[in-house]
């Protein structure tokens, strides 16, 4: 009676609760499910007084909390026997989850009311991880994770990845980037793959002349020039144009995604080593003189020049003022990638002080020859006459020509003839003028000029030009009155002097054992000094001066007294002049270094003249070699020169010991005569 009296009451206030929430219209509840099971935090039993709590719907519906360690449900008779989850009419089915201290368990269940259910709950408080494999082709592209950059590049295995969903970045130069959405389970190893693209853009390569052949990086392309290659990886390359009978050519190209670059080639023939060679006008003159040098070499790149006076260059067509007198040896070094050559043109420049006024004469003495024509082989010179075209004969071994005012003997080692053509090779030249050079002086009378001489070779562009000048320059004066002191005598007038130029004179040509025959007239001799006066000054191209051995040879046709000396080095500067003995008291001591030795009788112009070095004559009496062609009037005379003595201590040119010997003979004399008298 009792019970049944407390179960009506119970169902009375059920039916009141249910009818009390549906009045309020709220959710109808249903009956709890039951759980209960273990509980462990990272893998350990859960400590007593952890708290449990069930949600349905993030809602809370129950909790518990442990009295028992690694157990939930059922600890204590005021828990109950296990974990109530109370729910509500439609929420059936749904899923319920567990938090343990706060963290959500692995394990969900299915809420169905009255239903008792053992489950054993897990929770982990470290992160769950696992692992990412990232490849890509190519590889070594650089991988970042969820935007973040790992450091890394392909291929290779990120670790320690948070489970759960992510994404994986590659880039890399070049390429287009690329991503992809990995997920991620805990103490495993996902893999994603990337099968880049490349970024790309043209090179548009030209050249001159068409129709190389390209090369990218190396690799033929297939594609010649002018023409354009596609699809090309962004980034630096390197561009190779290859052409038979060119040169092959490079150049760097930066390639920018969806652009065209573009490249040009001038392609070159094969460079081989240089040949050096080269011109230079005028090649002689009065100083300062200004000469243009003109590159003519081939394949060169650099010049080097030595003018020969201390001064370079390395322009390659410069120009060099000479200021002091001489001969100058040029040499042309000449360069390029390959190589290098050499060119040297001894005596190539001829620098000369030349009186500033006009001559009163000017005579041009040519070699060439219509007949004539000249090879060289081995450096041995070869000439060809043709007698029918030619001015000349033949006489033997010798080819004797008439050209513009000299009389030529070519002589050579045998000549071989073949009609009217003789072929022979050169051994040596004979020349002598046919012609004087002649002007009239005022005070000299109508002088004139003759000369012969050798030469090694036969050079048809050779001239040689004759100056006739009323007086020399004021440094060769100078100078000539220097050589006069060095051999004891004092120059006492200039008649004339006479210079020559050789133009187009070979670097090879050589002019030795010269006679030059210079005439003034019987007065001007007369009035300085008479024959044995005169000699003939001599200045060379290397600045040195000279007093030459002079001989008397007698009267010309003309009345006009003619004067030889020989010049064993050929023409430069000449003049005639009077000379007496120097009464100065010559010291015993040797000269200053200002001046040659006692016994110089030469003297150069200038201490610094060019690259061909000085040489004094002695005074020792040079002998012309015998063979002068030299013809004078029949009634000429030969008067050999003589010198003064040189006056030491001498008084009106009586020896002082002479001087008191006559006196003392005197004294006796007159000595005895006035003791006869006295007797």
């Amino acid at each position: 009676m009792k019970m049944k009296t407390w179960q009506s009451i119970a169902v009375l206030l059920l039916l009141g609760l249910v009818a009390g929430a549906m009045a309020a219209g709220g959710s109808v509840p249903v009956f709890p499910h039951e759980f209960k099971g273990s509980v462990t935090i990272d893998g350990s039993p859960a400590p007593a007084g952890t708290m449990v709590v069930a949600m349905i719907d993030g809602t809370e519906s129950g909790s518990l909390k442990t009295t028992v360690a690694g157990k939930y449900g059922g600890s204590t008779p005021l828990d109950g026997e296990h974990l109530i989850v109370s729910g509500t009419a439609g929420q059936e089915g749904q899923t319920v989850t567990f938090l343990v201290d706060g963290v959500m368990a692995e394990e969900t269940a299915t809420f169905i009311p009255r239903a008792v259910t053992h489950l054993d709950l897990h929770v982990l408080t470290t992160p769950e991880t696992g692992s990412i494999a990232v490849t890509s082709v190519p590889p070594g592209a650089a991988i970042s994770l969820d935007g973040s950059t790992t450091g890394t590049v392909t291929n290779n295995t990120l670790a320690n990845i948070p489970v759960g969903t992510h994404t994986v970045t590659v880039t890399k130069a070049g390429y287009l980037g690329a991503s992809s959405q990995v997920t991620v389970v805990r103490d495993q190893t996902a893999s994603v793959h990337f099968d880049l693209e490349r970024e790309t853009g043209n090179i548009a390569v030209t050249s001159v002349p068409p129709g190389a052949a390209i090369l990218l990086d190396g690799a033929d392309t297939g594609t010649a020039t002018n023409g354009t290659l596609t699809n090309v990886a962004v980034g630096t390359h390197i561009v190779t144009v290859t052409k038979v009978g060119y040169l092959s050519a490079s150049s760097e190209v930066t390639v920018v995604r969806d652009q065209t670059a573009s490249v040009h080639f001038d392609l070159v023939t094969p460079q081989t080593p240089p040949t050096a060679a080269f011109s230079a006008a005028p090649t002689d003159g009065a100083v300062p003189l200004l000469v243009q040098f003109t590159d003519l070499s081939t394949n060169a790149t650099a010049w080097t020049w030595s003018f020969g006076d201390g001064n370079v260059s390395i322009e390659q067509h410069p120009a060099h003022t000479y200021t002091a007198i001489g001969r100058y040896t040029v040499t042309l070094t000449a360069t390029n990638a390959v190589g290098t050559d050499i060119q040297v043109r001894p005596r190539l420049i001829s620098v000369r002080d030349i009186p500033p006024e006009p001559p009163e004469d000017e005579t041009d003495y040519t070699f060439d020859d219509d007949g004539t024509n000249v090879t060289s082989t081995g450096g041995q010179q070869q000439i060809s006459f043709n007698e029918t075209a030619g001015n000349g004969t033949v006489n033997g071994d010798d080819i004797l020509l008439s050209t513009g005012g000299l009389n030529l003997t070519i002589r050579t080692d045998g000549l071989h003839t073949n009609g009217t053509v003789s072929t022979g090779n050169v051994t040596g030249v004979l020349l002598e003028s046919n012609r004087p050079a002649a002007a009239p002086l005022d005070g000299v009378g109508n002088v004139s000029v003759t000369f012969n001489a050798s030469m090694n070779t036969y050079n048809p562009n050779l001239t040689i030009t004759t100056s006739i000048y009323d007086r020399p320059s004021n440094g060769t004066s100078t100078s000539f009155t220097l050589a006069a002191a060095d051999k004891g005598l004092n120059l006492t007038s200039t008649a004339y002097a006479i210079y020559f130029t050789k133009t187009n004179l070979g670097e090879n040509d050589t002019i030795t054992d010269a006679y030059i025959r210079m005439t003034v007239s019987p007065a001007w001799v007369e009035a300085n000094g008479g024959t044995d006066a005169i000699k003939i000054f001599r200045q060379g191209d290397d600045g040195v001066t000279s007093v030459l051995e002079t001989t008397y040879l007698g009267l010309d046709d003309d009345g006009m007294m003619v004067f030889e000396a020989y010049s064993p080095e050929g023409f430069s500067a000449f003049a005639l002049a009077a000379t007496k003995p120097a009464t100065t008291t010559k010291p015993t001591s040797p000269p200053s270094s200002s001046h040659s030795s006692s016994s110089s009788h030469s003297h150069s112009s200038q201490s610094n003249a060019g690259d061909t070095p000085a040489t004094p004559t002695t005074s020792t009496t040079t002998i012309p070699p015998t063979g002068s062609t030299t013809s004078t009037d029949s009634t000429a005379t030969t008067a050999a020169s003589t010198t003064a003595p040189t006056p030491s201590t001498e008084t009106g040119g009586i020896p002082m010991t002479w001087a008191i010997l006559v006196i003392v003979v005197a004294g006796v004399i007159i000595g005895g005569y006035i003791v006869t008298m006295r007797r």
